[in-house]
């Protein structure tokens, strides 16, 4: 009897291993097929608003781990990211910069930012008249964001949001992410 019941067991795990499989690789397979990368991460973020699949400084690169930001700058938000050297970057720029000379920057998402982006797609679209972007602006995408943290870049003298952060209770179930990343102090000497 306990040999039939452990042999239940084996084939019950083995079943669920073998589900949960295929739902990983399915949606990998879709990750492929959903999203292409944009030429910079300001695009990223107005093509793919709520999602996070491209790195914020490797743009053209799949964003695959969540590490906390430093405590003295990052509100207890995780970043999402390609490699360690783009997340230390970021982070030292976070840490080390002042808001007004930094090139990022994390703030809430609002209504100007919309505003902001809207511009930004309509002059890249302007410019490329025969290339056209190949996403549309979804602006009811971006108004459902408003209030949410953000990391923005600064281009031409704006701020631009190029990725949505969150805070580890707000991860999903795919979502990775590292503790190996230490972030507590930078040398900001130049």
């Amino acid at each position: 009897m306990f040999f039939k019941i452990s042999l239940l067991i084996i084939i019950l795990l083995l079943f669920y291993i073998l589900i949960e499989k295929s739902i990983y690789f399915t949606k990998k397979e879709n990750f492929n097929n959903q999203f292409s990368h944009k030429e910079n991460a300001i695009n990223n973020f107005i093509a793919y608003p709520n999602n996070q699949p491209f790195c914020p400084n490797l743009p053209t690169y799949k964003a695959k781990y969540w590490s906390k930001l430093p405590k003295s700058c990052g509100k207890g938000l995780y970043m999402k990211y390609n490699n360690t050297g783009g997340f230390y970057k970021i982070s030292k720029i976070l840490y080390c910069g002042k808001n007004s000379k930094s090139s990022y920057k994390i703030e809430k998402f609002d209504s100007k930012d919309i505003d902001n982006l809207q511009k930004f797609y309509d002059k890249q679209n302007e410019e490329k008249k025969k290339n056209k972007l190949d996403f549309k602006f979804d602006k009811t995408k971006l108004i459902k964001l408003k209030g949410k943290y953000v990391l923005k870049f600064k281009n031409e003298n704006l701020f631009y949001p190029i990725q949505i952060l969150k805070f580890k209770k707000d991860m999903g179930r795919f979502d990775i992410i590292t503790n190996k990343v230490k972030t507590n102090k930078y040398n900001c000497k130049k």
